[in-house]
């Protein structure tokens, strides 16, 4: 089987800026997955519970979603759901006008990883853990937990920007920076 490495670059100026993916081959086990050590010739140990945690500044996944992204034409696909990997791994393809904070809602996922990739347009995600949020009721059918609280932190978006939202993340997406405007986005939902 294959994982695919996912490393973010923004210091090292002797390699490119932005994120790099490698693909390693990988021998299963019940609970690690063993590779070569990224072309280095030693061998790597990786934890299965692992897999779709960032840890020392890299992200291991089992599905090469960044490189369909890279690869396809998104900015092109028409509003909605596409199937990349049933129900493992999917794309929702999304288009809105972004508002005032007041205006929107609090959410996290319990069962899906949320990549956002910014295709076009500017947005601010309100951040903040949910612990510190008050939650509502989980909607298990479509793995929606609201809840209701005040950010402690944002991210802006531009085009070819990402936020990766974990289960502990809560975060209130279509806010406007500066006057709204309407942005699409790739919302990858990757099974946990």
């Amino acid at each position: 089987m294959n994982l695919y490495v996912y490393t973010l670059n923004t210091f090292f100026s002797n390699r490119p800026k932005g994120i790099h993916m490698e693909k390693v081959e990988a021998r299963e086990t019940p609970k690690i997955y063993m590779c070569d050590s990224y072309g280095t010739g030693y061998t790597s140990r990786i934890r299965k519970q692992d897999i779709g945690l960032i840890i020392n500044g890299r992200i291991i996944l089992t599905e090469p979603n960044f490189e369909y992204a890279k690869n396809n034409d998104i900015l092109s696909y028409e509003k909605g759901c596409h199937e990349i990997d049933g129900d493992r791994l999917f794309v929702n393809v999304v288009e809105y006008t972004t508002t005032t904070p007041e205006e929107r809602f609090w959410e996290a996922h319990k069962n899906y990883l949320d990549i956002h990739v910014m295709l076009k347009g500017t947005e601010q995600i309100d951040l903040n853990f949910i612990q510190n949020m008050e939650l509502k009721e989980f909607v298990e059918k479509d793995d929606f937990l609201p809840m209701d609280g005040e950010k402690n932190a944002s991210v802006i978006l531009r085009e070819g920007d990402f936020l990766i939202c974990y289960p502990s993340d809560g975060h209130r997406t279509a806010v406007q920076v500066g006057e709204p405007e309407t942005i699409k986005k790739a919302i990858f939902k990757v099974k946990i």
